[in-house]
């Protein structure tokens, strides 16, 4: 495989976490988003989704990845290139 990769900075917005306990909804104070960087290899580059990769072995060869997240695109504020491939 003689694929190229970019290595990126993803920043994105997720989630917080379910608040677990029980309250009164007139106190109810809606909480701001999680905002997010993750840097690693652009593996996927979809319309609707990215997928970036935190380590590869077999490097050019019978390619394997790890540590992968696939991240909504509608998520994503901003990708900066920061080597264009490896």
């Amino acid at each position: 495989m003689s694929k190229e990769f970019k290595l990126v900075k993803v920043e994105w917005e997720d989630s917080r976490q379910p608040i677990p306990e029980w309250q009164f909804l007139e106190g109810f104070e809606t909480p701001d988003v999680v905002k997010c960087v993750t840097v690693g290899f652009l593996i996927r580059d979809g319309k609707k989704q990215k997928a970036i990769c935190q380590n590869m072995g077999d490097y050019k060869q019978d390619m394997q990845v790890s540590g992968v997240i696939t991240i909504p695109s509608s998520c994503i504020s901003n990708i900066t290139t920061l080597k264009e491939s490896i």
